[in-house]
């Protein structure tokens, strides 16, 4: 019938199949090391496609509250999200408009990947492409935080740009780019919530490592060539 093979969700599938009364095992698992910096005036530049936004609406309306009812002036963010389609699942739009209007954001930037009659773009597109300059001012010389919250794979999309955007701006070796990345994550400047199918901590961040580490040779091969 031209539709292709039907995929099940595996917890969706999963919930609808139970008995009404089945225990449903479930935990929470926290982020300790994911909330915004002790310092108000650092930059912040917040990653977070689809789902990903969700850690930070709490984050634009702590820093809304500051400036309304404590007087802070902290320094305005930046917002990166991506969706499918600008009229479907673009969520949180007026809500983080009303916040830039107040001063909580300095910009925002949306990537759709399935717009009509548009290039697909995703949140890394937006990094390279128009927050290079940003992003490597506000790690290299502002003190600034970035987080990314979102799937596994985008995690790693978002490190290799990053890394990308170290090593051209800062026109620095893929080891010494490698290096500057490893002390932001040891000086708790580079923050991931990130989840995959299997949901350990231990095995996401190990992959995006390796990942990290296999692009910087990478790298090292075409400087070399």
């Amino acid at each position: 019938d031209g539709e292709g093979p039907i995929h099940h969700g595996v917890c969706s599938s999963w919930l609808s199949r139970i008995q009404t009364d089945e225990v449903v095992p479930c935990f929470v698992r926290g982020a300790p090391g994911f909330h915004l910096p002790q310092d108000p005036q650092v930059p912040c530049i917040l990653i977070g496609p689809g789902t990903g936004i969700a850690p930070f609406r709490s984050f634009w309306q702590q820093r809304l509250f500051d400036i309304q009812h404590k007087g802070l002036k902290p320094c305005p963010m930046v917002l990166v999200f991506g969706c499918r389609q600008s009229r479907i699942d673009h969520i949180y739009k007026e809500e983080t408009l009303f916040a830039k209007s107040q001063g909580v954001f300095r910009e925002l930037y949306t990537a759709y990947s399935r717009e009509p009659d548009r290039p697909k773009k995703y949140v890394q597109d937006v990094l390279q492409e128009q927050l290079a300059q940003t992003v490597f001012k506000a790690l290299k010389e502002q003190g600034g935080h970035i987080y990314v919250c979102g799937d596994v794979t985008m995690a790693g999309d978002v490190l290799k740009a990053v890394q990308l955007i170290v090593r051209q701006q800062g026109q620095l070796s893929a080891e010494e780019a490698g290096a500057f990345l490893s002390k932001l994550r040891d000086d708790s400047r580079y923050h991931e919530d990130i989840f995959g199918v299997t949901l350990r901590t231990y095995e996401v961040t190990n992959r995006l490592r390796s990942e990290s580490i296999a692009f910087i040779e990478e790298s090292k091969k075409d400087t070399d060539e």
